[in-house]
């Protein structure tokens, strides 16, 4: 009996290790198909790094990963950002690897970073989050309250509703199916598309939301957008840690910030100082807004330092999970606000792009000797050395 229980216990480590390997390898793919991206790529092709940046790259990847890496991420931060790391980390690596084992409790990630569940836990701290007006779960509607309502009332409750914003409460990263609308008599004024219509091709998890209205030093620097913050935070043993962040910015009569839809993005401080420039994701430079003319390097947003602490304090609330990306803003009067935490397949390359700086800084060597051992495990004995230990 206790021999059958061991066959059995292998033969299911075997199916779990199998089906990990299948989807790292899925996401390398992915990521290199990211990596190579012809646009991405023009933008560097006059750029090289130099024989001993390469001989840097190599030494550290070797001592800590245990092999080389391809240098076109390296190459790719240096070339944006003017400044060279060793430690950068490539985004090959991030998302199939380091990504995948900081968050090996993932079953807490699919529930926590749903948007339908995210505001419960923020305001459970205290954190605000854009007022909801109605949201469907799963095909089942709820209204402000979280009181069971319909469509047909939902659609009689926004039917002159004005400016809204509606999202996929699943799986809405770099802004994929937003919907940015303004009801009058139902229609959408821009796309004279019925409310009805729209809502329908949401599928069963969205949320309809009101439009956030933007603290002035952020309309300051572009007023049409809703500019983010993108902090990063991490578990590292005991500790939670922020990354390099990041501010988005919209820029040409664009309505939304992200950078896969043509944003911009700046690093920033965790003082609220600004970088002296900020880039698109193919790597164009601005060191002015090119709508409003302010000068990034001269601006600071004296607020950020409590948006770093409500990105630690959302972190600290949820210790299962390894690496977070969140997304926030500040309201009109100052508050900071979640628009929503992304808790899987998060953007380094926004960070490392923007600030020149690895987004692990002083704990990366030690990751990747890390990483190096948990994929030498067996998937049973991995939970143990969770975030490091």
């Amino acid at each position: 009996m206790v021999f059958l229980r061991r066959i059995i216990h292998l033969l299911a480590e075997t199916v779990r290790e199998l089906q990990e390997r299948k989807f790292r390898s899925f996401h390398k793919r992915i990521q290199k198909r990211v990596i190579f991206d012809p646009k991405r790529f023009e933008s560097i092709k006059n750029f090289q790094l130099t024989k001993e940046q390469e001989q840097a790259i190599n030494a550290f990847y070797l001592s800590n990963y245990g092999k080389k890496v391809d240098h076109t991420c390296h190459r790719t931060y240096t070339a944006y950002s003017e400044k060279f790391s060793p430690a950068f980390i490539t985004e090959d690596i991030y998302i199939p690897e380091l990504d995948h084992f900081l968050n090996i409790f993932s079953a807490y990630n699919s529930v926590f970073e749903d948007k339908n569940v995210m505001p419960h836990i923020a305001k459970s701290i205290g954190v605000k989050t854009p007022q909801v007006l109605c949201s469907c779960v799963k095909g089942f509607y709820l209204d402000a309250k979280n009181r069971p309502t319909t469509l047909e009332n939902a659609l009689t409750m926004l039917h002159n509703h004005g400016r809204l914003f509606i999202k996929p409460s699943v799986d809405s990263m770099g802004g994929r199916s937003c919907v940015l609308a303004e009801i009058k008599e139902g229609i959408d004024v821009k796309s004279r598309q019925p409310l009805k219509q729209i809502l329908a091709q949401m599928g069963d998890d969205f949320v309809v939301q009101e439009c956030l209205v933007s603290h002035e030093s952020l309309r300051k620097i572009y007023p049409r957008s809703v500019n983010t913050f993108r902090v990063f935070t991490y578990r590292w043993k005991d500790k939670i840690y922020v990354a390099p962040s990041v501010i988005r910015i919209g820029k040409g009569g664009m309505d939304v910030d992200n950078a896969t839809q043509g944003g911009i993005f700046a690093g920033i401080n965790n003082d609220g100082q600004l970088y002296d420039y900020a880039i698109t994701k193919y790597g164009q430079r601005f060191y002015a807004h090119p709508d409003t003319a302010l000068h990034f390097g001269d601006y600071k947003l004296p607020l950020f330092p409590k948006v770093i602490d409500t990105a630690l304090n959302l972190h600290h609330t949820l210790p299962q999970v390894g690496v977070a990306n969140w997304d926030l803003t500040l309201d009109s009067n100052g508050d900071v606000v979640l628009i929503e935490g992304n808790l899987r397949c998060g953007s380094p390359w926004l960070s490392q792009m923007s600030t020149g700086l690895p987004f692990f800084g002083e704990h990366t060597a030690e990751m990747l000797q890390w990483l190096r051992k948990m994929k030498k495990m067996s998937p049973s004995e991995r939970p143990k050395h969770a975030f490091g230990y």
